[in-house]
């Protein structure tokens, strides 16, 4: 028994590693199913992350010097949101649901003439 509960506690810690590095912005969520009738959710965020970066090693073949600043990396993005839950009774119910959760922006826009990444375009997934 001590064996199956070590066993699941190291596979819930390798899929918590492995979810860290993901791209997952707002996770779907299911609650709406639980409402009662007919119910309709309307929502929009809006997020400007700010994450900076400083060069910390010399390296002349890949361009990098050393205390060059990266400048803010991260572009803002919304979040669109709707969700319809539907009863159509005999206990059946149906939902439509569309939202933004994956994605990613990267700008790598310095003003340090020095970083190697320098005015880069906007990416966005």
């Amino acid at each position: 028994m001590r064996k199956i509960g070590s066993a699941a506690l190291i596979a819930a810690m390798a899929a918590g590693s492995a979810h860290a590095g993901g791209i997952e912005r707002v996770a779907p969520s299911t609650r709406i199913l639980f409402e009662e009738g007919n119910y309709l959710e309307l929502g929009w965020g809006y997020l400007t992350p700010d994450v900076s970066g400083e060069v910390i090693t010399n390296n002349s073949d890949l361009g990098l010097v050393s205390g060059s600043q990266s400048g803010s990396m991260l572009g803002g993005y919304s979040l669109p949101s709707l969700a319809y839950k539907h009863d159509f009774g005999g206990g059946f119910s149906g939902m439509l649901m569309y939202n933004r959760p994956y994605g990613a922006n990267t700008r790598y826009n310095s003003s340090d003439p020095n970083y190697f990444a320098n005015n880069n375009p906007l990416e966005e997934i």
